[in-house]
């Protein structure tokens, strides 16, 4: 699979002297990268046939009525569409739930201890507890508020949220993303935003433990429109 954004100037960022890890840096850039030389087209996004025999595909970011100026998206070259997938079926979890909402809200100022590894070999789906939340996932409006351990690396399956952005912030330990646009590392002290509908891979060498903030889209002041709503979120 291959990624073009328009072009843009060359910049590489080491992101790690012991780890090398190359970033192609500028806030709010465009980039292209491809995996096989010649494999993005040159003349257009979406030729009828695209090199190597690929399906071009486009990820957008905004909405398709915003002005070209401001469009957010991503060209990605693939394999196979992103529509040839078998039927999808609920996965079962005991501990990712909507049990939150069965509990009435609090202004306190709440915590958790550090999660204990379980025994055995546990990946980034299997390690996932819902922690807090608002909001109703079925209304496109909240947050969800996860905690996760993991010791593994996901083996022969990826994640996509196709729900909302994805914000992590590992707690400890470091954590490698691998994702359709390339890889990440993020550590203590930093967090990294997986965009809606971009699927990763965890990959931890050893222990991390991290908090994971799902966003719903929730005005500034709930149900309830004052002067003070803001109809319109500004996404950052």
């Amino acid at each position: 699979m291959m990624a073009l954004f328009p072009r843009a100037y060359e910049c590489n960022l080491l992101v790690s002297v012991s780890e090398p890890l190359e970033y192609l840096c500028g806030f709010g850039a465009a980039h292209r990268s491809e995996a096989l030389e010649g494999a993005l087209p040159e003349e257009q996004n979406s030729p009828r046939r695209a090199p190597y025999g690929l399906v071009a595909e486009q990820l957008n970011g905004t909405s398709f009525t915003v002005p070209r100026a401001d469009n957010r998206r991503v060209w990605l070259y693939r394999v196979r569409p992103s529509l040839e997938h078998d039927e999808l079926e609920p996965l079962a979890h005991p501990s990712l739930n909507l049990d939150y909402l069965a509990q009435p809200p609090t202004a306190s100022q709440v915590g958790w201890t550090p999660r204990s590894l379980p025994e055995g070999e546990i990946d980034f789906v299997d390690g996932l507890t819902t922690r807090a939340g608002a909001g109703d996932p079925g209304d496109g409006r909240g947050l969800a508020l996860h905690t996760f351990v993991a010791s593994s690396d996901m083996a022969e399956r990826a994640m996509l949220d196709a729900d909302g952005d994805l914000m992590i912030l590992p707690d400890s330990g470091i954590l490698k993303l691998r994702t359709e646009l390339g890889w990440l590392r993020v550590e203590p002290g930093e967090l990294v935003v997986i965009p809606r509908g971009v699927e990763h891979l965890p990959v931890a060498d050893e222990e991390v433990q991290v908090l994971l903030i799902e966003p719903k889209t929730t005005l500034n002041t709930g149900n309830v429109r004052s002067e003070r709503t803001i109809e319109k979120l500004e996404w950052i």
